[in-house]
């Protein structure tokens, strides 16, 4: 009787200590009688709460963080509005050319703020739980023809080169996707080497596939990424350890992988310093000829 008290006593320590909020004193387990059951079982509940309340810290911390971060991201470009706006106010510009350079400065910051919180709600709408993608079944090859135009256009804006290489996508090659989202997943792998692999190497925009899936790769031949930091370039609002600020909103890879997630298909990146880089979009699709594109 007196060691079945004592274990009890224990176990009613143990239940107070967790009433108490103290997870970290683990219960220690002798015998193989129902007390001993109850005492495994009591020791699981103290682990789990305790693995439990670390998840929700890391949770807390990220989302304090993330928060942090947005409003660092839309604080700056509207600072800079601001201050260009309180010069004008103030006569600060001395004539007119000064004048326009100060709106045409704001203007841009103003764009600036524009896309981030763009990108913001975007990222925060594919994260909902809300969310329904709109599918419809196209070829693959017409789809990346049509974006092609534009992304030519917009590359040599900035002095630089598409190069194009879709000869291993079969005719058709049929995919069912949210053709709007995968049109942004493609504009911000593009938008992210003008941002982040500068210079004037071309840019590679390539396509094949086999029976089970289709595979969509964009390459530069940029600085490269280290790869201690491979591991994050997904992260939202990363952009890189050791290298000066880059413009953009931090959000673009996060978004296309969310993207690319609620598709059921896989982004992933490939690099090395001083060669370049490759994102490739992995996707499965109908087989050679199931199905029309949708009308």
């Amino acid at each position: 009787a007196g060691s079945i008290r004592r274990r009890v006593l224990k176990i009613q320590e143990a239940a107070t200590r967790v009433a108490e909020g103290n997870l970290d004193s683990p219960v220690s387990v002798t015998g193989r009688d129902e007390l001993a059951d109850l005492t495994r079982a009591f020791e699981g509940m103290r682990s789990a709460l305790k693995t439990q309340r670390a998840t929700l810290a890391r949770e807390r911390d990220r989302q304090h963080r993330f928060l942090m971060t947005v409003s660092h991201d839309l604080r700056t470009p509207l600072t800079s509005v601001k201050g260009y706006l309180e010069a004008l106010v103030d006569d600060m510009a001395p004539d007119s050319e000064t004048r326009r350079r100060y709106l045409s400065l704001a203007a841009e910051r103003a764009d600036l703020l524009e896309e981030r919180i763009t990108e913001l709600n975007a990222f925060l709408r594919i994260r909902g739980d809300d969310w329904e993608l709109d599918l419809s079944t196209r070829d693959l090859a017409h789809e990346l023809r049509a974006l092609t135009a534009s992304y030519t256009d917009d590359l040599e804006l900035v002095g630089r080169e598409l190069v194009t290489d879709f000869s291993a996508l079969p005719s058709p090659a049929y995919v069912a996707a949210d053709w709007t989202l995968f049109s942004r997943v493609t504009d911000n792998l593009i938008q992210n080497v003008v941002t982040h692999a500068p210079g004037a190497e071309p840019v590679e925009l390539a396509a094949w596939a086999n029976d089970e899936s289709a595979v969509v790769r964009v390459r530069d031949h940029g600085p490269g990424i280290p790869q201690d930091q491979l591991g994050r370039v997904f992260d939202a609002f990363y952009r890189g350890e050791g290298s000066p600020p880059q413009p953009g909103s931090g959000l673009g890879l996060t978004v296309a992988r969310s993207i690319a997630e609620a598709h059921g298909w896989e982004l992933t990146v490939h690099s090395q310093v001083g060669v370049g880089t490759s994102v490739i979009l992995t996707i499965g699709r109908s087989k050679n000829g199931d199905g029309p594109p949708a009308a």
